[in-house]
């Protein structure tokens, strides 16, 4: 397994473990691959043609989708079958009406992420605002010792910000501000775009598409499998319990990675339905380098449609 990082940047060691949670590591000369730097604004209309591309090659297997009409709420391209499912799906976090009320979300919890012989703990507190707002602070540190670092990132909508260790010119670790790179943008907005509870709203969006595949077998159950395409950030497969039809697992494939996310432990919270576990497992193989990544986050507390002061996405002074 290679330690060779995918991407390099003055602020040492920083990494997106997509989805739910964006775990930022700031360690002295140790860079960490980044398992999901998703495509920057000049790549976006490549991911985008690439979708394009997978979708006419699977034109002949893909269902006729009906046009919604133009009263109806759910505006996103589907067939019938997997409407049929997907309302089954929104009916078990209490319906179309209760997710339109999501204005936002604050969660804290705790990651342990191995990545080859390195372990990791990090304590984690993220903010999201609907629709494209995430702010997330993480204090890691590796299990054979070291200090603690703190790193933190926040965006909004197009910009954002990170402060953090950086190198200064004598190659000695301050603490430093920088904007956002758009591919950290893009990952944090993939927090919203490819949540177990917010992807659902893609259902009233005409700029998507949903797409049964089946049932497909996850830890031996047979889950319905649905695809959500986006028009930048891809394609994702959801998997629901055929029983509860709640989210059991995420996979994602891209820019050599592949990303997988488990969702256990439901809990209610007013009114949704929560997971306060989930595993990840990212694989990066490429032609520069490859590696594995595992992280298991336990959530300790989950708040929903709470008031987030706009003062969380103002970049701090320097």
């Amino acid at each position: 397994m290679s330690q060779e990082p995918a991407t390099k940047s003055k602020n040492t060691g920083v990494w997106f473990a997509f989805g739910g949670l964006i775990v930022a590591l700031a360690i002295a000369a140790i860079l960490i691959f980044n398992p999901f730097q998703k495509p920057s604004s000049s790549s976006i209309s490549n991911t985008s043609s690439n979708t394009n591309q997978n979708n006419q090659n699977n034109q002949n297997t893909t269902p006729t989708t009906t046009k919604p009409n133009s009263s109806d709420p759910w505006q996103a391209q589907m067939d019938a079958p997997t409407r049929a499912i997907l309302e089954k799906v929104v009916a078990a976090q209490g319906g179309l009406s209760a997710l339109r009320k999501l204005k936002s979300m604050h969660w804290q919890g705790k990651t342990v992420t191995t990545y080859g012989t390195q372990i990791i703990n990090s304590d984690t507190e993220e903010w999201i605002a609907l629709p494209a707002r995430v702010r997330q602070t993480s204090n890691a540190s590796f299990v054979t010792g070291g200090k603690a670092v703190e790193t933190t990132i926040a965006v909004d909508t197009d910009h954002g910000w990170l402060r953090g260790p950086q190198e200064d010119a004598n190659k000695n670790l301050v603490e430093g501000i920088e904007d956002a790179t758009s591919g950290m943008i893009s990952n944090a907005l993939q927090e919203i775009t490819f949540d177990p509870l917010f992807s659902l709203l893609a259902v009233t969006e005409s700029t998507v598409e949903f797409r049964y595949m089946g049932l497909q077998d996850v830890n031996g159950v047979q889950a319905h499998a649905i695809s959500l395409s986006t028009p930048f950030f891809g394609t994702g497969t959801f998997y629901y319990d055929p029983v509860t039809f709640l989210p059991i697992k995420l996979h994602r494939e891209g820019g050599g990675l592949t990303v997988d996310r488990l969702f256990q432990k439901y809990q209610k919270v007013d009114g949704y339905q929560l997971p306060f576990l989930q595993n990840n497992h990212i694989k990066q193989v490429s032609t520069a380098s490859s590696g594995e990544a595992t992280s298991v986050t336990t959530y300790s507390t989950i708040e929903m449609n709470v008031p987030i002061s706009d003062d969380l996405f103002v970049k701090p002074h320097s």
